[in-house]
């Protein structure tokens, strides 16, 4: 398998390196060197914040924002950070080839970062997933700076642990674990809410399993029903189309009598139409005639225009060759100034290209004492840089004293902070422990209290939810209950509309009451409507009173004889037919069938008390409020009898008496006898009024039905939406219970657990407090070598700086001389540069003149041919003038003989239009003939509308209740049944519907719901056992997780640990080292302890060793896990600074040895650990705030 390489790092923007800057690293160790403060770190800092580092801290700073280069005294800042990492030899394509990567992270100014993966853009998560399978990555032991080399042996127990762990390679078996119980968790929390949802879902199913069953009784009721009531719609339907197709016939006899007048009409009109043609055309022809006049004139007004404009022409154009005469002269004085300006110039012109020729020659002579004079200078600048590399090599020397008598002072800090910070870690593990045992106690009652907050959320959260399911059957019943009264009101107003749509076209009237009722008023006539408006009969003596009193029931009621006069006068002028007026200051005479209608006559006595008589008639009439005076005594002394029989019997007995039946039959004084059914008294004005007044009640009635339902409608809705957000809420309150129980039971477990590791830190904190005391003291005896050390390194540095200053001064002097040189020579190319811009502008001039004389020559050439045009425009205004007076003269004597054909043709249409009024006055004549007839039409169209409205309502309440129309029933066979069959079917029909109402209200939605909650009592089920199964799994992969993490844990663990003995042997020269784990049930839980004992030591604790045994025993630990699975690379940031030269000598003996398996860098100060790098970078601030990369291949 290929080895993992780091190629190179690209840093752009980041901290001090301001521009961009590659970093080669070939196999081997490669060292980064400078003085401090010069920026070398920030190499370090780049390689873990591309390899993802989220923690500012981590990176020396205060937030992110800090890592982007903030500019200097002479830059300014950048906008954006921009690192690049390149890798080959990564694993991980199918094939197990290897490939490379180039991974990318930017940081912008205003916060927003991104991620490339080759270019590509990526998420972190997509980066930390490469660096995973790599093992590399900034929470590894990849990257090692001083801190960490301390934290190493300082770190509590679990967080050493975590060295192992990634080395064992357990890190991703982790983040799976911890995937794993997240999915979990949430799995048993959807079971129990799902648990919940089968049980109440339960029992739904059994409440809705009973409104199903009766919601099936109900639609098999219904269906007979609708049967049995299609098959009387079909019956009403047969017997009503019957009576239609008599009524059709009626109505087209009465239209072809009324076709055949209008064909006679139509005949007429179009021979008067063709009158009329021919007129139109004679009076077409006059006023052609009469335009052609008029457009003779306008060419007669333009030829005179002509004329004129033809002589401005003319003198215009001998004007225009005068002037330009006078210009041919001008411009040819201006070509010979033009000439001699242009022989000057260019004279002027060779004596400045002679001189600009001799400046040049100056010019070149001076560059060339430049150039030696630069070449003195280069070899002066050469010294200078000597001496700077040996200040070089002072100030390392001085930073390499100060680092070491810095790492002390630090180590002294550091001991002081850690020994406080382990004393208020140790009072706070105290006080966590006491907290924690609170907890515990309250975790342990809130699960209690939890446990009947879920048992009594469960009991509301049912009571609930039948309240809603009996809240939706309220709604259901209501629902349909509301429907049906709006299809009975839909049916009465459809009824109504039919009805008043008859009445509006006053339909069974005749045209004169049409025209008194909708013109009397304008022509002066006051009426007060028809005597049916007045009179209003009860059902059952409806049909004789109609039948008796249709003569007069139209008759136009007016106030006084003048009103009638008028009215007369009207119907006449229009052609109206015959009107019957009844004046209001007229006295009654004699009925229209021969009753008195005077005073009453009186009542015969033996007539009184016979069974077979009814009544008077006009004592069983409602007459309307104010007409009674004028309407009682002209109805009549009609009397009701019970059949026809007893009105013939009882005429014998008293003939001065008229007899009416109920069935409208009439035996009247006269003698005569008048029989008939009651289908035509059905349309009567009387019946139209009363079937008009009960639409307009059933519908009031209906209305206010539909009102009162659709408010209990709004109640149950308003109850049921209430309803269904309390069952809501009680459900999510559940769910929220369930996973709070969820909650608790993992919160006990972990409180337990954070107990027993808090016990085991406070031991450890007691003796790690004793351990930095003696460290402390052994120390502070060593940082006054060190500061003598630093002295030293200080005055030599200061001498290598005079000689650099003295060196630096000579370099300036001719550094000035040669800045003279420099100016002199660019006073000499200033002056060519002069002579030249000179020369080029004598150069345009010259163009210019000769430009100029060019226009003047063709300008001078236009001004000729203009004056010969001039003069043709003159020669040809003066031809088209002679030949335009000429036509005018012409077109005069035309003008003269078309006026005398205009006043001819305009006579003719004169006596045209004579003729043809007295054609229209024979055909106003034949249109009267022809309303006659049409008034029979319209009388047979009353008949035929009444009875179309009859049926359209049967259709409209047949398509209410049944969803068909009555012609769809009719169809039906069983549609034609006789008398006594249609007595039974209502019986059934009424039987049916006291069964249906018996039943009470139905949910009809039950059966759908029914079936619906069945499917997903199925579906909820299998969801259970799904979740069950997935539990058990996903319990199965943790197991297999934790089962594999310990073998591959303790593995490693045994690996590192022998390794760790002998590294630590080697690196001391001797000595004991062992690593063991705490005391726990679980391998994976329990911390790391380490113990090492340099030779001829006995110490009890890790920090009672010095500085430099502390960071030896950290590098050996680091190189017997590098042993057991090494990185592909390792960043190792001043670990060295506490080491002496001895010890020096062993850690780089050792890290060349690992330089076969890793690639190292190596940020140091000392000079052995830089003689072991293979290359070698210097890192220096040349510029203030801005570091500069030098290599070095060793």
């Amino acid at each position: 398998m290929s080895k993992l390489k780091l190629d190179r790092i690209r840093i752009s923007g980041f901290k001090s390196f301001s521009d961009q800057t590659e970093v080669v690293f070939p196999d081997g160790i490669t060292a980064v060197v400078g003085p401090n403060g010069c920026g070398k770190s920030n190499i370090g800092d780049a390689l873990n914040w591309v390899l993802g580092e989220q923690s500012a801290r981590m990176l020396r700073g205060a937030s992110m924002q800090d890592v982007i280069f903030n500019g200097s005294e002479a830059r300014k800042p950048v906008g954006m950070a921009e690192v690049s990492v390149e890798m080959s030899g990564l694993n991980g394509t199918p094939d197990g080839a290897t490939r490379d990567v180039v991974l990318t992270r930017r940081l912008f100014r205003d916060g927003e970062s991104e991620y490339l993966v080759n270019g590509a853009r990526a998420r972190l998560k997509d980066i930390q997933e490469i660096l995973r399978e790599a093992r590399v990555g900034t929470q590894t032991y990849a990257t090692i700076e001083q801190g960490r080399i301390d934290q190493i042996l300082n770190a509590k127990p679990r967080e050493r642990r975590l060295l192992i762990e990634e080395a064992a390679g357990i890190s991703g078996y982790k983040h799976k674990r911890r995937l794993a119980e997240l999915k979990l968790e949430a799995t048993q929390a959807n079971l129990l809410r799902v648990g919940d949802i089968v049980a109440e879902v339960r029992r739904q199913i059994s409440s809705l399993k009973r409104q199903a069953a009766k919601a099936r009784r109900y639609q098999r009721l219904r269906d007979e029903l609708r049967s049995k009531e299609s098959v009387r719609f079909g019956a009403r339907a047969r017997r009503m189309d019957e009576d239609l197709a008599r009524l059709m016939d009626e109505e087209r006899e009465a239209r072809a009598s009324e076709a055949g007048a209008a064909a006679d009409l139509g005949r007429a009109e179009a021979a008067l139409e063709a009158d009329r043609v021919a007129l139109s055309e004679a009076e077409g022809a006059c006023r052609l005639a009469t335009d052609r006049l008029h457009q003779l004139d306008l060419e007669i007004d333009r030829e005179r225009t002509r004329s004129r404009s033809c002589q401005e022409r003319i003198e215009e154009a001998r004007e225009r060759a005068s002037e330009l005469g006078n210009e041919r002269d001008s411009l040819r004085a201006r070509r010979e100034s033009a000439r001699e300006e242009l022989r000057v110039h260019l004279a002027s012109t060779e004596s400045e290209r002679v001189a600009l020729e001799e400046a040049a020659a100056a010019l070149e002579e001076r560059r060339s004492e430049l150039e030696r004079a630069q070449g003195r200078l280069a070899a002066r600048r050469e010294g200078v840089e000597h001496l700077r590399r040996r200040l070089f090599e002072a100030m390392n020397d001085a930073a390499e004293a100060r680092n070491r008598r810095r790492a002390i002072e630090e180590a002294i800090g550091r001991g002081s902070e850690r020994r406080a910070r382990l004393g208020e870690e140790r009072a706070e593990v105290i006080g966590e422990l006491s907290r924690l045992e609170v907890e515990a106690g309250r975790i342990a009652a809130e699960a209690t209290a939890h446990a009947s907050v879920i048992e009594r959320l469960r009991e509301e959260h049912g009571a609930a939810d039948r309240a809603l399911a009996e809240a939706r059957e309220r709604v259901a019943r209501d629902g349909e209950a509301l429907a049906a009264a709006r299809g009975w009101a839909h049916s009465a107003a459809a009824r109504l509309r039919t009805l008043e749509d008859v009445a509006t076209r006053f339909a069974g009237v005749s045209d004169g009451v049409k025209l008194l009722l909708t013109l009397g008023a304008a022509a002066g006539v006051r009426t007060g409507g028809v005597l049916a408006d007045f009179v209003e009969a009860a059902r059952e003596i409806e049909s004789p009173a109609e039948a008796y009193l249709q003569a007069i029931l139209p008759a136009v009621i007016v106030e006084d004889d003048a009103d009638a006069v008028r009215a007369a006068e009207l119907i006449r002028s229009e052609g109206a037919g015959r009107t019957l007026l009844l004046s209001r200051s007229q006295p009654a005479g004699r009925s229209a069938e021969g009753g008195r209608v005077g005073e009453s006559t009186p009542f015969p006595d033996p007539l009184v008390g016979d069974s077979r008589v009814l009544g008077r008639l006009r004592e069983r009439l409602s007459l309307a409020s104010g007409a009674d005076e004028l309407l009682r005594d002209r109805i009549g002394d009609a009397v009701l009898v019970d059949r026809l029989e007893s009105a013939l019997a009882l005429h014998r007995l008293h003939p001065e008496t008229d007899y009416l039946t109920p069935d409208g039959e009439a035996v009247l004084a006269s003698g005569l006898v008048s029989v008939g059914g009651r289908v035509a008294s059905d349309h009567g004005l009387l019946a139209h009024k009363r079937r008009t007044q009960e639409a307009r009640g059933e519908l009031a009635e209906a209305e206010a039905r539909a009102a009162a339902l659709q408010a209990g409608l709004d109640a149950a809705r308003a109850e049921n939406a209430g309803l269904e957000s309390e069952v809501e809420r009680l459900r999510s309150a559940l769910e929220e219970a369930g996973r709070r129980r969820v909650e608790l039971s993992l919160g006990v477990e972990r409180s337990a657990a954070e107990r027993e590791r808090m016990g085991r830190r406070a031991a450890v904190l007691s003796e790690e407090v004793a351990a930095i005391d003696e460290e402390s003291e052994r120390i502070t005896r060593d940082h006054g070598d060190v500061a003598r050390v630093v002295e030293e390194c200080e005055a030599a540095q200061r001498v290598v700086e005079q000689d650099l200053a003295a060196e630096g001064a000579g370099h300036e002097e001719m550094e000035r001389r040669l800045r003279e040189q420099s100016e002199s020579a660019a006073v000499l190319q200033a002056d060519v540069l002069v002579r030249q811009q000179r020369r080029s502008v004598m150069e345009r001039e010259r163009v210019r003149l000769e430009a100029s004389l060019a226009e003047v020559e063709s300008r001078l050439g236009s001004v000729l041919q203009e004056i010969d045009a001039a003069r043709a425009r003159a020669e040809e205004a003066e031809g088209v003038l002679a030949r335009t007076a000429e036509e005018l003269a012409g077109h005069l004597t035309e003008r003269e003989r078309r006026a005398a054909e205009a006043a001819a043709m305009e006579a003719a249409v004169a006596d045209g239009r004579r003729g043809l009024d007295q054609r229209e006055a024979a055909l106003k004549e034949m249109r009267a003939a022809l309303e006659r007839r049409r008034e029979s039409v319209q009388a047979a169209e009353v008949a035929l509308a009444g009875a179309a409205a009859d049926r359209r309502h049967l259709d409209e309440l047949c398509v209410q209740e049944l969803g068909i129309s009555a012609a769809q029933a009719a169809l039906s066979r069983t549609a034609e049944i006789g008398g006594s069959d249609a007595e039974s079917l209502d019986a059934d029909i009424a039987d049916l519907r006291q069964k249906i109402e018996a039943m009470g209200p139905v949910n009809l939605t039950a059966i759908e719901e029914f079936s619906e909650l069945e499917k997903r009592y199925t579906f909820l089920t299998s969801q259970q056992h799904d979740l069950e199964h997935s539990m058990e799994s996903l319990r199965e992969t943790i197991r297999r997780i934790n089962r594999q993490s310990r073998e591959r844990f303790s593995d490693a663990f045994e690996a590192i640990r022998v390794s760790f003995q002998e590294v630590f042997r080697t690196l001391f020269n001797g000595g004991r080292a062992d690593l063991w784990l705490e005391e726990g049930d679980d391998v994976l839980e329990t911390g790391v302890e380490i113990m090492v004992q340099p030779p001829g030591k006995r110490l009890g604790n890790v920090h009672l060793l010095s500085g430099g045994e502390k960071a030896m025993a950290a590098i050996a630990l680091l190189f017997a896990i590098f042993r057991y699975q090494p990185s592909p690379f390792c960043l190792l940031d001043e670990v060295d600074a506490a080491l002496d030269d001895v010890n020096v000598n062993r850690f780089t003996k050792m890290l060349r040895e690992y330089a076969e398996q890793t690639q190292f860098i190596m940020i140091t100060h000392n000079k052995r650990s830089m003689e072991t790098a293979d290359l070698l970078y210097g890192v220096t601030m040349e510029e203030p705030g801005v570091s500069k990369l030098v290599s070095l291949k060793l």
